[in-house]
């Protein structure tokens, strides 16, 4: 194996010239000198007014800071989405020509902490002799708004990882240092989306806001306990291959990922203890596609083995239909069981676990080897609750599992060994709106007044999947993910290990003082648990199951109270289907989900977050996911879609989803569409979900300063809207909505009147018949 210094030669000879070696003269660093070594190690002269250093460490002062990533000017330039110019002598700013690859970033990590390594009992010393193990994080290097502590860049970590699905391959932007799920080649493609995993020696300690974490840190209350009071595995070391990384040790540090997707299985369990007969039973259920294992994603290992990116299988859709023994899988719907709209509906213990996906497809009947539709048919859902027909199951290679770390050379100094958890996740379709930021937003800028008139009290605020404290997957075992011949059902996750979600610095990472924060400059994916979304009903990145209540070995006297887990298995099969319905309920939704509420006629939800016309196909061509949009058809009626016939699965199987119209929503324009419809909604009276659901968003679009009508309403009302941030609205009272006698498909929705307004973040403008009426918040 090539030494570390050897690698990070070639990788400046590459850099060098492409405006890195003037980059780092601006900071007294020489690139291409005979002594490599003393030169990132000596003290250099820092520049934080350099494009991309403002939220650099203030205690950097090298190139290199044997161990701290974050105080090494050289690993900063390299890994910081911040850093892609520098301002030269004339200040003049020169835009870099070239960027480091993701390996080479890794590269250049590793030689901060293998530059100088430390011994093991070194390191002993530095955790406080806290208990050590070696553990596998998911990690990322971000700029300090997006850090832990948010003084400085740093790099974040989780023991959870989320990867994405997609229907093209992923593609590195080397500028952003990360990816981005966009095909500008494919408006019907999404990329997949990877997840860097590695291995580091971390110590066992309690939650603390001064020393690494974790993110948002939860006080105590009456329901839980606080996170000073719970443990934490916490990055002390990176490991990786050779003799540079701890002193007197030659390692070999080895990665493998194993992942399961058994929702088709668990769906057939679960209808069989409710008892109906599916036609499948053991051993069938335990087979492929029952229990998908291959297919899932894939570990693409760097050089020195010991870190690299999960990488999801790329499909040709997000779904296909599931092949059993070379025949297309069917199962027979449960009779007389009741769907939720037009979804085998599965419902969840007592204690809100799911056992088993809560919704499964049903709306395509094989007859003779064809597939019908059934949305093709009136009466769609009451034809899925007759049941008794063998409906099409469909795979979509989402899953979760395991990333385990070999470290031979530690297994007696270290035996305790920490894997990661991996979720195979859903699109994101709303790639630019993480959920961290929706947090943010939420606790820092919603006025108080509107956090009760936004979503409902249940499931409540807008929490991001680092905010839960449930172990991972329970019920995976090395029996189940086949990491062993032994017949051992050993458990990969511990029950007790409640924080593994969560986001947090390395050891000792938290102090120094606040940097300067600048916009980000651009625009990558984060696959750390803050940018997921949190656990719902049942969630869109993961779900959770329970534990038994009572162990199998009670005495009748003590009881066992069961613990709730994350898991993919609950979660609609496919994914789109529970994708669709959750979209369609985002009144209750608190999470970067699209509110597609608007396209169905008006039932018990109303509208959060309103997508813009365009993007449902109001304004000509077809909608983003294939639903047709509502229409005026005549005075005082407009038609709308039956939710019922509302399906994802046509659109994911066929590759029709337009990705180009839907995942370039930016945060700032997704939040201000929820607060001006929680202003609209308070100029219309409406501030409970009751009073809401009555009124129905028939259109919504950004205003331009050169509408006219707007610029009457400015003047009418003698108030000035923002520039940027206005929209347009036609809503009505609805007064009955009845079923089309000409279209199954659809509901006719009467009304009185169309109601205009305008509104920005703090003024909306009603029109009334004496011109238009100021609402100001």
């Amino acid at each position: 194996m090539r030494s570390l210094e050897d690698q990070v030669n070639e990788i400046f000879q590459r850099l060098a010239k492409k405006g890195w070696e003037e980059l780092m003269a601006c900071h007294g660093i020489v690139m291409l000198g005979d002594d490599m070594r003393s030169e990132l190690l000596r003290e250099a002269n820092i520049d934080w007014s350099q494009p991309g250093f403002e939220d650099f460490s203030r205690d950097g002062k090298r190139a290199i800071e044997p161990c701290r990533p974050a105080q090494s000017a050289l690993f900063h330039a390299v890994a910081s989405p911040q850093v892609t110019s520098y301002r030269n002598k004339n200040g003049i700013e020169v835009k870099l020509s070239a960027f480091p690859t993701f390996e080479e970033i890794c590269v250049i990590e590793n030689y901060v902490y293998g530059i100088d390594p430390p011994s093991l009992q070194e390191l002993r010393v530095k955790a406080k002799n806290f208990p050590l193990a070696v553990t596998v994080f998911a990690s990322e290097y971000r700029p300090a708004l997006t850090t832990v502590h948010q003084k400085h860049a740093d790099k974040c970590f989780s023991r959870v990882g989320i990867s994405r699905v997609g229907n093209s391959q992923a593609h590195y932007l080397d500028e952003a240092r990360g990816y981005l799920p966009f095909d500008d080649d494919d408006i019907y493609k999404t990329r997949v989306l990877p997840t860097y995993y590695s291995a580091y020696i971390a110590v066992k300690v309690l939650g603390d806001a001064s020393n690494f974490g974790p993110m948002r840190i939860k006080e105590k209350t009456d329901k839980e306990k606080g996170d000073n009071n719970r443990e934490f595995w916490v990055p002390l070391h990176k490991l990786f291959s050779g003799k540079e990384c701890i002193r007197h040790v030659d390692l070999q540090v080895k990665l493998s990922a194993t992942h399961i997707n058994e929702k088709i299985r668990k769906a057939h369990l679960a209808l069989a203890g409710l008892g109906y007969d599916t036609g499948w039973h053991e051993p069938h259920i335990s087979d492929e596609p029952f229990v998908i294992k291959k297919g899932i994603a894939e570990l693409e290992l760097f050089e020195n083995g010991g870190e690299g990116l999960l990488m999801p299988v790329v499909h040709q859709s997000l779904v296909e239909e599931a092949i059993y023994d070379n025949k297309i899988l069917t199962y027979i719907t449960p009779a007389g069981k009741k769907p939720f709209r037009s979804s085998v509906n599965i419902e969840p213990k007592s204690t809100g676990a799911r056992y088993a996906p809560e919704y499964v497809h049903a709306r395509h009947q094989l007859i003779d080897s064809k597939i019908i539709d059934l949305n093709d048919a009136p009466k769609v859902a009451e034809r899925v609750q007759q049941g008794n027909y063998k409906a099409v199951h469909y795979v979509d290679y989402t899953g979760d599992g395991c990333i385990e770390v070999e470290c031979p050379a530690l297994a007696f100094y270290l035996p305790e060994v920490k894997p990661g958890y991996s979720m195979v996740s859903a699109v994101d379709f709303f790639p630019l709106v993480k959920q961290y930021d929706l947090v943010n937003w939420w606790t820092q800028a919603v006025p108080q007044k509107l956090i009760d008139n936004i979503w409902p009290e249940n499931p409540g605020l807008p929490l991001s999947l680092a905010d839960s404290r449930y172990p991972a997957n329970l019920s995976l075992t090395t029996t189940k993910l086949d990491i062993t011949d032994e017949n051992s059902p050993k458990k990969i996750f511990d029950l007790s290990d409640d924080t593994i979600s969560t986001v947090i610095g390395s050891f000792n990472s938290c102090a120094g003082e606040l940097t300067k924060i600048e916009p980000l400059k651009t625009i990558r994916m984060s696959t750390l648990p803050d940018g997921a979304s949190g656990i719902y009903a049942p969630g869109w990145d993961v779900s959770i199951d329970r534990t038994e209540e009572i162990d199998k070995n009670d005495d009748g006297v003590n009881f066992s109270s069961g613990t709730t887990y994350f898991n993919n298995y609950g979660l609609g099969s496919p994914f789109p289907e529970d994708a669709m319905l959750c979209a369609a309920l985002s009144s209750f939704w608190p999470a970067a989900a699209p509110d597609i509420t608007r396209s169905f006629a008006p039932g018990n939800y109303a509208s959060a977050t309103p997508l813009p016309d365009d993007i449902l196909g109001m304004e000509g061509g077809n909608s983003w996911n294939g639903i047709p949009a509502p229409k005026i058809i005549g005075e005082g009626t407009a038609e709308f879609l039956n939710i019922e016939y509302g399906d994802f699965i046509g659109p994911a199987k066929e590759n029709k989803f337009d990705y180009s119209k839907i995942t370039r929503i930016t945060l700032e324009e997704y939040t201000a569409s929820t607060l001006v419809m929680a202003r609209v909604y308070g100029a219309l009276d409406a501030l409970t979900t009751a009073q809401k659901k009555i009124w129905t968003v028939f259109s919504f679009k950004r205003s331009k300063l050169s509408d006219t009508e707007r610029q009457s309403a400015e003047l009418s009302a003698g108030i000035s809207l923002s520039s940027d941030y206005t929209y347009r609205f036609e809503m009505f009272k609805h007064t009955g909505v009845i079923q089309n006698p000409n279209n199954f498909r659809t509901k006719l929705v009467h009304f009185d009147k169309i109601e205009v307004l305008y509104a920005d973040p703090q003024t909306v403008l009603r029109k009334s018949e004496s011109g238009w009426k100021p609402y100001r918040y």
